[in-house]
């Protein structure tokens, strides 16, 4: 898989832009509005094991999106609004077709495992999961409804797998499911615009972080 840093922390505003005209252009991609009650934010698997240049499974532009994640985190903790941290892990018994498609087992301990330092993830809710998708045999369904959630915000990597596939998912149980172009991050652009035409015909919106975050700071 050929890896590239299509997000840099000078380029990922213009290179967002781009991506949300190219979807514009297929007549997807517009914002829209939503409510402000009964939201909650979810950050996918922003752990060492792909934001650490060591690591096999490195992002090159997972680092670039950090920002922007943490403007939604700071908005939502200043709010009291739910924030979800998810780790991704395997082990034999649970990995299934993970095994068989990526030849090794993602790691259940160690530094990899960890959420990335420059991500606050002291005031949230951290679940483990161990497929693309974070609905899948964990209890995140169960926090949303327990807290009447109506409207989740998906953010992190990867873009064409784990962060697809829970926004399809969120979108299936129920919940009004907007992904920003530019809080999320895979191995290249291709990928990346692939994914959010895709998300910008299926799931409910697919804007910039800066318009996200205008209307929340207006509207909450």
């Amino acid at each position: 898989m050929k890896k590239s840093p299509y997000f840099t922390a000078e380029s990922i505003e213009k290179v967002a832009q781009e991506i949300q005209k190219k979807l514009e252009d297929y007549g997807l991609g517009k914002f829209k509005v939503f409510a402000t009650d009964a939201i909650a934010l979810i950050v996918l698997d922003m752990q060492n094991y792909f934001l650490l240049e060591e690591s096999n499974a490195f992002v090159p532009s997972a680092k670039s999106i950090v920002t922007n994640i943490n403007k939604l985190i700071e908005i939502f903790n200043r709010n009291n609004f739910p924030v979800i941290f998810t780790k991704h892990s395997n082990n034999e018994e649970n990995a299934r077709q993970m095994a068989v498609r990526w030849k090794h087992l993602t790691p259940e301990s160690g530094v990899f495992n960890e959420i990335y330092d420059k991500i606050d993830s002291t005031k949230g809710i951290i679940i483990n999961k161990n497929q693309y998708d974070a609905f899948f045999c964990t209890n995140l369904l169960n926090i949303l409804q327990e807290r009447k959630i109506k409207q989740v915000i998906i953010t992190g990597v990867i873009t064409n797998l784990c962060v697809e596939t829970t926004a399809r998912s969120s979108f299936v149980n129920g919940f009004h499911t907007i992904v920003p172009i530019d809080t999320t991050a895979t191995y290249n652009l291709d990928l990346h615009l692939s994914s959010f035409i895709n998300l910008s015909f299926s799931i409910n919106s697919t804007p910039l972080s800066s318009e996200l975050i205008n209307y929340l700071e207006k509207n909450i």
